[in-house]
């Protein structure tokens, strides 16, 4: 049997020293059950995130009919999901991690790495697999805990800082003057972000089945930051989606440094 020693849940749970965030969420207003990428409002937010102007090439969201990542959709690029105070309804095509996992998964006893997660029936390229849970705590918080995963051996850590300004940083070296001046909004806030001191999620006493997910250089799945009912730029979910196809009982896995860009 696993180990249940933990709590579950598919979001972040805040630590006592993690305040709330006091922006407000806003939505789009589009009038539709399903939103025009051409005028969406989440999308245009998309934009101004996404770094290397995939989204102005395309117009379109980030997603297929199918809830799956489009084949021109850059690695590892922001997701801006509409969310509950947009005026389109739950069946708008940019709406997928909010409505949490449908692959089939199974958690298994592997020969060499311990407990980890796989298929239990094919899926396709681009699916959504799950969100990296657990509890959202301050690098110093993190530092202590640290100390005594070392002691058993065992760590959920994942650093959502450097995930977020590593994608950044590779994009804003490669923007052309005009894209480099609409970057800069968001330099300056993630600049904040670095001299504010990190985040980590930890999953050892919260978390989901993604806690199971083992480490490869050859990885099955890439990670997206994901934005739902979240207002503020500094705390996206990690989203983990389906790298190629993935075959009935193939081990699921992701790039533990933080996951591979589109130059990978």
């Amino acid at each position: 049997c696993p180990p249940w020693d933990f709590a579950w849940t598919d979001g972040y749970v805040l630590s006592k020293d993690i305040m709330d965030q006091e922006s407000e969420l806003k939505g789009c207003d589009c009038e539709d059950d399903e939103c025009d990428p051409k005028t969406c409002a989440c999308l245009r937010k998309a934009m101004t995130l996404n770094w290397s102007g995939n989204y102005h090439e395309f117009m379109d969201f980030a997603y297929d009919e199918n809830g799956c990542i489009q084949s021109w959709f850059l690695i590892g690029a922001p997701i801006w999901e509409c969310n509950s105070k947009c005026g389109c309804s739950s069946s708008c095509r940019n709406r997928v991690v909010q409505k949490g996992r449908t692959q089939p998964l199974d958690i298994f006893k592997t020969p060499n790495f311990g407990w980890g997660i796989r298929a239990r029936e094919t899926i396709p390229q681009g699916a959504f697999i799950g969100i990296y849970a657990g509890e959202l705590i301050t690098e110093k918080e993190s530092d202590h805990r640290a100390a005594i995963y070392d002691q058993i051996g065992s760590t959920y850590q994942f650093n959502l800082d450097n995930h977020i300004i590593k994608q950044f940083r590779s994009r804003v070296s490669r923007l052309n003057k005009d894209e480099r001046q609409e970057a800069s909004v968001w330099e300056r806030r993630l600049e904040q972000m670095e001299e504010g001191g990190e985040l980590v999620i930890d999953a050892g006493l919260w978390g989901n089945l993604t806690r199971f997910l083992n480490h490869s250089c050859d990885p099955n799945l890439f990670m997206y930051p994901v934005w739902t009912e979240e207002p503020s730029i500094y705390r996206p979910f990690l989203a983990f989606f389906s790298r190629r196809v993935i075959e009935a009982g193939e081990e699921l896995t992701f790039d533990y440094k933080g996951g591979a860009t589109e130059d990978d």
